[in-house]
């Protein structure tokens, strides 16, 4: 792509884009800075999925955290070794959405 080290903003634009197309899930940005962009992410089909196999929100949001906001952060890790990629809000409804942010150190 001709970038050397990614910022937030490219950064959270090329994540956005891994989010929509690799898991089906739309996000929105709620705040964006040179350090912190925080993105709300809501439908999700991999919730809706571990939800219709019976499992309870808290083994969901665990699994969440072992395996996709840990793809997420070493992929953040690899646009640029500062960035990081955090759950901030697990959604506490169905419906509900979870809060993430790309942060940079």
């Amino acid at each position: 792509m001709g970038i050397d080290e990614f910022d937030v903003s490219t950064a959270r634009q090329t994540l956005s884009e891994l989010i929509k197309n690799g898991y089906g899930i739309l996000s929105e940005v709620v705040e964006e800075n040179p350090k912190k962009a925080v993105i709300k992410v809501g439908s999700c089909p991999v919730y809706e999925a571990a939800q219709a196999l019976g499992m309870e929100a808290d083994a969901i949001e665990a699994s969440c955290r072992a395996g996709s906001l840990r793809f997420m952060d070493a992929v953040a890790k690899q646009l640029n070794p500062r960035l990081s990629y955090q759950l901030i809000n697990f959604r506490s409804t169905p419906d509900g959405s979870c809060e993430e942010a790309i942060l940079l150190t």
